[in-house]
């Protein structure tokens, strides 16, 4: 099943795990398919019909911040950066991110007005480790459009700890990188 909104040149494709999975899609069909729409200016979010019954808040509200203008738009210079206890960045990111919680020992948020807006969290790369850091998450509020968030938080800890390298991994069933690419990181 898909969707197209052609004012904000997002295409939805909702794949059906049934008939859809592993064992019947070739294994880079939807890599290449990502990036079949990406060169027709044309972002592509990817969703298996399972995540509308597992994570259906935090679908919703990705749709939501792509498709809708409804969100709180902030500007990340109007909030405050700061490091983020274990406890407060855990149940941050079991609420707000498709993958809950992970373990780490750096964690940087954004507040606004006192309130935890948006948040990374950064670690020692489970895969690379030619990196010094991973960003092992990154999270929004639900309804938050935060610009320059992911900037802010990032060149917090640049400037903190001094990392020589920090690598991070995108999730394409999403959409686009531009976040990453704004902030240096290279595909």
């Amino acid at each position: 099943m898909s969707f197209y909104f052609e004012d904000k040149k997002t295409c939805l494709f909702i794949i059906d795990e049934n008939t859809n999975n592993e064992k019947t899609i070739p294994k880079d069909y939807l890599k290449n398919l990502y990036l079949k729409f990406e060169t027709l200016g044309i972002t592509l979010i990817l969703l298996y019909s399972t995540y509308f019954d597992n994570k259906y808040d935090i679908v919703i509200s990705r749709l939501l911040y792509r498709l809708s203008d409804a969100a709180m738009k902030i500007d990340a210079r109007k909030c405050e950066v700061k490091e983020v206890s274990y406890k407060d960045g855990k149940d941050f990111l079991n609420k707000y991110h498709f993958q809950g919680n992970v373990m780490s020992k750096f964690r940087v948020g954004l507040y606004y007005k006192d309130e935890l807006v948006s948040l990374i969290v950064l670690c020692k790369p489970r895969y690379n480790k030619e990196y010094d850091y991973e960003v092992g998450r990154y999270a929004i509020k639900f309804n938050y459009n935060v610009r320059g968030n992911f900037s802010k938080m990032i060149s917090f800890f640049i400037k903190k700890y001094s990392p020589k390298s920090i690598l991070t991994y995108h999730d394409i069933l999403f959409g686009n990188n531009i976040t990453y690419e704004k902030c240096g990181f290279r595909g």
